[in-house]
């Protein structure tokens, strides 16, 4: 009796040791397979970084240390910070599990974002595309025959791959005006319906504006005004049907126009402002030189479109 149980015994201590021996193997197998993968490019040494979605290609290079979009406009910034913390930080979470492995790779293949990083040691490759099980994650796969993953950006709340499927408007700087009180000359702002409304602000001398027209004026008020123009993005640029709209608008007066002249001339613009434009989301805009079609947010122009009694001394802030 005592042997049988020593018997049993030892069966059960076998079959533990086996049990723990296949779940260390295991977890050997798992460790090796999910190795953190990264994106290994030096941010430092990128010249030029090609994507290509949905049939459309968008070429963003770097010339003198500014990225250019296409070879035509200024990348936006942020975007390009963005894209190089991707680079940098982005790593794995895990591959794929073998049952979906087939179908992420045709999804990478067929809807992905194929992008190509030059450096100065080649050429790097990759698929990527967004995760709709993890909205903070996407896919990736250097090419049809290698592991897909599931890849991340530690600390980056949103799909990297939202950044790589965006277009030319969406890569495009939105920078509008980039005139403070130390460079500007002249600013000014027609109504054309509403004539009592417009005002003009001159730079007299030792840093030192003068609003036309005024003999009591918010000096405060006026200089943070001016400073409006420092950092003045549009919110948009407008592609579909753009020649048409364009066309149509010449035709119609707008509500507002600003003219900004500054010290250096390549500053100087002219933003003409409609309301209420079929075919745009939010107010139009069309900026010279260049005749390009603008969108924005009311929020976005609501600082700048004011009324010349705005800069009275001892008016309400409120009437704008």
């Amino acid at each position: 009796m005592y042997s049988k149980k020593i018997k049993i015994l030892f069966v059960v201590f076998l079959a533990t040791a086996l049990l723990a021996v296949f779940s260390l193997w295991k977890d050997s197998v798992a460790v090796g397979k999910n190795q953190v993968v990264k994106f290994g490019i030096d941010t430092s040494d990128i010249s030029s970084v090609k994507l290509l979605y949905n049939g459309v290609s968008t070429d963003l290079r770097r010339t003198n240390n500014v990225w250019y979009v296409n070879q035509k406009y200024k990348a936006r910034e942020q975007s390009v910070a963005l894209m190089k913390v991707a680079f940098a930080k982005a790593e794995s979470k895990r591959p794929v599990s073998p049952e979906h492995k087939q179908k992420i790779l045709d999804t990478l293949l067929k809807k992905g974002v194929r992008v190509e990083v030059t450096t100065s040691e080649g050429i790097k490759k990759f698929f990527i595309y967004t995760n709709p099980n993890d909205i903070n994650s996407a896919y990736y796969a250097e090419d049809a025959s290698k592991e897909p993953y599931i890849m991340h950006v530690p600390g980056y709340s949103n799909s990297m791959a939202n950044l790589f499927m965006m277009d030319e408007s969406g890569w495009r700087s939105r920078e509008l005006f980039r005139s403070s009180p130390r460079t500007l000359k002249r600013l000014q702002i027609h109504y054309p319906q509403s004539p009592e409304n417009n005002f003009e602000i001159v730079y007299q001398s030792m840093n030192r504006f003068t609003v036309v027209g005024l003999t009591q004026i918010d000096s405060a008020r006026l200089y943070d005004y001016l400073y409006e123009y420092e950092y003045m993005n549009c919110d948009g640029y407008v592609y579909k049907d753009r020649d048409n709209i364009l066309r149509k608008l010449s035709k119609v007066t707008p509500h507002a126009i600003i003219r900004v002249e500054d010290a250096d001339s390549v500053k100087n613009k002219t933003l003409k402002i409609y309301m209420g434009v079929s075919g745009i989301q939010g107010i139009a805009g069309v900026v010279e030189p260049g005749n390009e079609l603008l969108q924005f947010r009311k929020e976005t122009l609501f600082r700048i479109l004011v009324k010349k009694k705005y800069f009275e001394k001892n008016k309400s802030p409120l009437r704008r």
